[in-house]
């Protein structure tokens, strides 16, 4: 079934990447190629720390970071939504509304 999400905007600061481990070139590829209207949601949820921990999109948040970017698209993921994401590389579907 596909849900509806929100996006929401928070401080960049905020997001924590999942993958440190990068491709350097292609966060810089993405830099340079990043249309930041169109750019998708990170999906996540947040940590007992109040750090928004994302399941997919770390080579994207290095970009956005390289650009210097104050804010970041998100979506907020249930529990089990980001346990299955996260931990057992399973897909949801969900809508993103702006």
């Amino acid at each position: 079934m596909t849900t509806l999400k929100k996006q929401k905007l928070i401080r960049i600061e905020l997001v924590k990447e999942t993958n440190t481990d990068l491709d350097q070139e292609k966060v810089h590829y993405i830099a340079s190629h990043l249309n930041t209207t169109l750019l998708q949601a990170f999906p996540g949820r947040f940590d007992r720390e109040g750090q928004f921990v994302i399941t997919d999109g770390n080579h994207r948040l290095a970009a956005l970071r390289l650009l210097g970017a104050e804010y970041a698209p998100v979506v907020e993921l249930t529990h089990d939504e980001w346990v299955h994401i996260a931990m057992h590389k399973g897909s949801i579907e969900f809508l993103v509304e702006k």
